[in-house]
């Protein structure tokens, strides 16, 4: 375990910000990149005059040109830049007036956000020079320079300043301290088991909080509480965690304490990560399901569903803000692995350490028998247990790289780990055929809880869509090798499955429709967007399937 360092101080940060001006160019640069990207694969271009000639990618529109060197991967999903990007601002102002969007305050705040976040990422990119070597599993958890590998927002943290980064960002600390608050037990709904350290006397419960929040939310939103005693400071030393690839999500030095996944009303990419009641209270009730699940299959032998098996969130839900900005969320700890090493997926798309011109797809996928070999031992983690949960048990995991952990020995990809139950997506006529107990004690309020339609959608734009296409994209320019060859080997073992679980519609989806994109940005900048909002893209599968 890492020594448990002073807490930083503004004078650190801005010794390490002085310094970023060699950093800046490459932060830009990404900066850059991943809204032009997310134009791109969100359609906010397609309007635009769209020209390619192997190097250069050129948008015309009517009174506006771009011109920017790179290639195109994932089957045109991602766009990588070769050069350096032109002033900042600058090139934002084309991508607004190519993609025809007013100025609109929306549009003017996602401008200052990713502009200060440009900074932060230019700081994370020195820090990373800094520090040590990442080769245990909660080295890889933080190893986030570049943090989000698709969201422009990447290092957005709407609310924090330069200090609150050197704190709390994974990319900058090494540990975080979450203080505790005695917290009336007439003011929270308990959700599963809770051991007796949270438990004060017959009155109050023991909640460690994000200091953040503590800080900057929870004064605010339950100062009546706090001026009438029923939640205070509580004298216990405080929690002493590592950082998480999820800035709110911590994993206690004390080993006999769960990971806590903690509330952070903080705008982060394209979402406030505060935490809806119904994550905290159904949480339990679907690792209760997995469980009943991994029981019956031998999903057991190769995937480990980290349970979330307990926590606290407010009692009252009339007031949303209310309801999601004191919520506490237990999850098993990830298991001692004796051979290996378990790593994040979304580890794969950050720059190896110390040697920004790779990523850690040359440095995973190259070992053993070599990548192809890795490659099909990846997929056969991902695809079959995805698609059989879903297909067999009506679950739709988010299957995000951020959510997916596998563990690497000498031969490659040996084991799966998947987590985090908040986003993912039930059928519910599949669930009352199947678990009607379980369906029963789910929240139709709940949106876990939809249709056969929207269950399917979030699997293939989580699975394929963000977490394949990426892996491919990254394999595919790590070693030079043609993706067609690797889509090709994607379509085969996901028609496999289908042929041993036939009947479903959801194969036709998957190997031959268009496939939805959820549009991060776009919705982003889009004032009063209602649900999610997806564009179709291309399916690379169809053209690889035999007749």
């Amino acid at each position: 375990m890492p020594r448990v360092k002073d807490t930083p101080s503004l004078e650190d940060f801005e010794a390490l910000a002085s310094g970023v001006g060699e950093f800046q160019p490459r932060s830009n640069d990404r900066t850059a990149r991943l809204v032009l990207q997310a134009m791109l694969r969100e359609g906010m271009l397609a309007n635009c005059l769209q020209e390619w000639d192997g190097k250069l990618l050129t948008l015309r529109s009517p009174d506006v040109e771009l011109r920017v060197a790179g290639r195109w991967a994932g089957n045109g999903d991602r766009f990588f830049t070769t050069a350096g990007a032109p002033d900042l601002g600058f090139f934002l102002e084309k991508l607004r007036r190519l993609a025809g969007l007013g100025e609109t305050p929306a549009w003017a705040d996602f401008v200052e956000e990713v502009t200060q976040a440009a900074l932060t990422q230019a700081v994370a990119y020195q820090r990373a020079d800094m520090r040590s070597e990442p080769k245990e599993y909660l080295d890889f958890e933080a190893w986030t320079p570049e943090g989000h590998n698709l969201h422009p927002g990447a290092k957005t943290r709407a609310g924090f300043d330069a200090l609150d980064q050197m704190r709390y960002a994974p990319e900058l600390a090494d540990t975080i301290e979450l203080p505790w608050l005695a917290v009336n037990k007439e003011l929270l709904q308990r959700a599963g088991e809770v051991d007796p350290l949270f438990e004060l006397d017959d009155q109050e419960w023991a909640v460690p909080v994000h200091p953040w929040q503590l800080a900057r939310v929870l004064p605010d939103l339950y100062g009546s509480e706090m001026a009438k005693g029923l939640m205070r400071p509580l004298d216990r030393e405080p929690v002493v965690c590592r950082l998480c690839t999820s800035l709110r999500t911590v994993v206690p030095l004390d080993q006999s304490l769960p990971t806590l996944k903690t509330s952070v009303g903080s705008l982060m990419t394209s979402t406030e990560r505060s935490m809806s009641r119904f994550t905290v209270l159904q949480g339990p009730v679907y690792s209760e399901y997995l469980r009943q699940i991994f029981e019956r299959e031998n999903f057991g032998e190769s995937v480990l569903a980290l349970d979330e098996f307990g926590g606290f969130c407010w009692r009252e839900d009339q007031d949303e803000r209310r309801a999601r900005n004191l919520s506490l969320l237990f999850r098993q700890r990830a298991p001692r692995v004796e051979r290996g090493v378990a790593v994040p997926s979304s580890t794969l798309t950050q720059p190896v350490w110390r040697d920004p011109s790779r990523t850690y797809f040359h440095h995973l996928f190259g070992q053993g028998l070599g990548p192809l070999h890795n490659f099909d031992r990846y997929l056969e983690l991902m695809v079959p247990f995805h698609l059989e949960l879903y297909l067999r048990h009506g679950l739709a995991l988010e299957a995000h790289l951020q959510n997916c952990v596998v563990v690497w020995d000498e031969q490659g990809p040996e084991r799966l780990w998947v987590r985090d139950w908040g986003g993912l997506r039930a059928d519910a006529e599949k669930l009352q055929r199947l678990a009607p107990d379980v369906l029963a004690r789910l929240d139709e309020r709940s949106v876990s809880l939809s249709t056969a339609v929207a269950a399917e959608r979030k699997l293939i734009a989580c699975l394929y869509c963000n977490h394949l296409t990426e892996v491919v994209a990254g394999v595919s320019l790590a070693f030079d090798l043609p993706e067609e060859e690797l889509w090709a080997r994607v379509g085969r073992i996901s028609a496999r499955v289908f042929r041993d679980n036939s009947g479903s519609e959801l194969e036709e989806q998957v190997l031959r429709q268009p496939w939805p994109v959820k549009c991060l940005l776009k919705m982003r900048i889009t004032p009063k967007s209602s649900g999610d909002l997806y564009w179709m893209k291309e399916n690379p599968l169809k053209s690889h399937l035999s007749a």
